[in-house]
């Protein structure tokens, strides 16, 4: 199932939602997921990835990749970690963030801002 982060809030706050009966796996993108989304939509049973993508890129560029690590950690500490991405698919070379100025890659940090730029 996809669905952008707005109607994942929706299904999570419907007055008469219900827990699933077996997991449902979603991917959202569209727009970066609060955490709080991710986690009240785990609650109910969903198993939520996280992609990004770009229309001039042919669609879904990087996602979120599980890291196995992530499993002991408390359900929003859990939702933070989902909540990112940055795991290029295979169809592109290279993924990577870069200062506008000087096309050099920034920092990692999650902090430093630049732009997003793809190669195939």
């Amino acid at each position: 199932m996809c669905a952008a982060p707005m109607v994942l809030n929706m299904l999570t706050n419907y007055p008469n939602r219900k827990q699933l009966k077996s997991p449902v796996r979603v991917m959202t993108a569209g727009a970066p997921p609060p955490a709080t989304v991710i986690s009240k939509a785990e609650k109910l049973g969903f198993d939520v990835g996280h992609g990004y993508g770009m229309t001039e890129t042919g669609g879904l560029v990087v996602s979120c990749a599980w890291k196995p690590e992530w499993d002991h950690l408390e359900p929003n500490e859990r939702a933070k970690m989902k909540s990112r991405q940055g795991i290029r698919t295979a169809v592109f070379v290279e993924a990577d963030v870069r200062d506008p100025r000087t096309g050099e890659s920034v920092k990692h940090d999650g902090v430093t801002v630049g732009e997003i730029v793809f190669r195939e």
